[in-house]
């Protein structure tokens, strides 16, 4: 999206007409070639370049453009430069990238954490197997390994949920 977002500013900013500027993102954009091309052809037919961005805006997978239309709709209307107005767009959009990345890399640590602990359990049954304790005997075949096994469960689970719910809170 931020590729189209800065095409279609260094296009405009050439001085092609929006038209022209959507068709020629259209060919390097693989993914919105057919919705640009056909954005293109209408807007060379007399359509309103954010009434068409706004279009494709709303078709899943494209709710990127939503905010280009509405930038390039009040831009025209209010007689400003539409490439200056997408530039700045488009860095708005690319320090947003940047924040999601850095905070997934922050949460990448509590994450790897999370499965680490999920698998703890499981790798103490396989060691106290190799030894010849016969953990999983005893958590199979006593009332007091069904209590521990059930506990542990529950402990477990509840661990993992807790740390997905503060990797989610912290993604909000």
């Amino acid at each position: 999206m931020l590729e189209v977002v800065f095409a279609l500013a260094a296009e405009l900013r050439a001085g092609r007409p929006p038209g022209r500027a959507l068709a020629l993102v259209a060919s390097s954009a693989e993914s919105l070639r057919p919705l640009l091309t056909a954005a293109a052809a209408a807007v060379d037919a007399g359509a309103r370049p954010g009434e068409e961005l706004a279009r494709i805006g709303s078709l899943p997978g494209c709710a990127g453009l939503r905010p280009v239309a509405a930038a390039w709709t009040v831009t025209e209307s209010a007689g400003g430069a539409v490439a200056d107005v997408l530039d700045r767009l488009g860095e708005v959009l690319e320090a947003e990238r940047q924040a999601r990345d850095a905070l997934a890399a922050a949460l990448a640590g509590p994450r790897a954490t999370m499965v680490l602990l999920a698998g703890l359990p499981v790798l103490g049954l396989v060691l106290g197997e190799s030894l010849g304790a016969d953990p999983v005997g005893l958590l199979v075949r006593r009332p007091l390994g069904w209590a521990l096994l059930a506990v542990g469960g529950l402990l477990d689970g509840a661990g993992v949920l807790w740390t997905r719910l503060l990797v989610r809170r912290a993604l909000r």
